[in-house]
């Protein structure tokens, strides 16, 4: 069995680094679900593929910094899940949004399972390691949008700008 990892950066070692996971509570608070050193993995290639966003695309509005990002839910266990919903957080448009985070490509880690493992305060399509880990295969995705659609994923937009 397989899990799979996204990126927009090329390695040949994957490296656990710090992660936070967390989610709001009614009130708005942020609840701290899981801190560690850890890389993550997860047995949808979809998700993964989501991965491959720039996280470092920036814009000004009305004198504003934001970022232009995405957002997958990890933690749902089957409602909205298995619609393949990817939400894109930008600016212009949902096809202009989808250019900045993944014009430029990205690569689809794939990994032995048996190195993975659920730990409480993930969501239920994630899995980690704490050690280093050597992909199986590599492979360049030069259009994620692309392979994400033809795996089924749908893109809901929200525009930054108009909040």
């Amino acid at each position: 069995m397989y899990v799979y990892h996204g990126s927009v950066h090329n390695f040949d070692i994957a490296k656990p680094s710090l992660t936070f996971r967390g989610h709001l509570n009614k009130s708005g608070k942020i609840i701290q679900d899981y801190e560690g050193i850890s890389l993550h993995a997860t047995p949808y290639k979809w998700i993964a593929m989501s991965y491959m966003a720039d996280k470092k695309i920036n814009f000004t509005h009305r004198g504003k910094m934001y970022t232009f990002g995405k957002g997958v839910d990890v933690r749902a266990k089957n409602k909205d899940f298995y619609n393949k919903v990817v939400t894109i957080h930008g600016k212009r448009s949902l096809e202009y949004s989808l250019e900045k985070l993944y014009g430029k490509g990205g690569y689809l880690y794939t990994f032995d399972a048996k190195h993975f493992k659920h730990v409480k305060g993930l969501g239920e399509n994630e899995v980690m390691s704490l050690e280093e880990q050597k992909p199986l295969k590599k492979q360049f995705i030069k259009d994620p949008v692309k392979m994400m659609e033809r795996e089924g994923v749908k893109f809901v937009f929200n525009d930054l700008t108009k909040k």
